[in-house]
């Protein structure tokens, strides 16, 4: 996968605010999804896991944190890397604002692993 762009993560909020008809989620299908586990603030002594989803979709890479309970419960329970699925359906939501910013996070994952 390529560079990830910013644009691509996060949602304006005022942007957001005058679009309230396009709808918070989406359902999309990915051929080849990458499920990381890892502490993304060890490096200044947050040990706390999460999972990232990287994949590709309508031509730009996307690394997007996901909130599915049965996905985190299962992937967490596993050691720190990268978990391949074949292919999935995922549900992308729109989080709540954080500095001006809405963040898309992939809310379910439909797959096989």
């Amino acid at each position: 996968m390529g560079t990830v762009a910013t644009t691509a993560l996060t949602i304006a909020l005022r942007w957001l605010k005058r679009s309230s008809g396009c709808g918070s989620l989406k359902l999309i299908h990915v051929r080849s999804l990458e499920l990381k586990v890892f502490a993304p603030g060890e490096a200044f002594g947050n040990t706390k896991r999460r999972v990232q989803a990287r994949f590709a979709f309508d031509g730009v890479d996307y690394w997007l944190w996901v909130t599915d309970p049965m996905v985190e419960r299962q992937y967490l329970a596993e050691p720190d890397g990268e978990y391949a699925v074949v292919e999935a359906y995922l549900t992308i939501s729109i989080g709540e604002p954080y500095q001006d910013y809405c963040y898309k996070l992939v809310a379910t994952v439909i797959g096989r692993t």
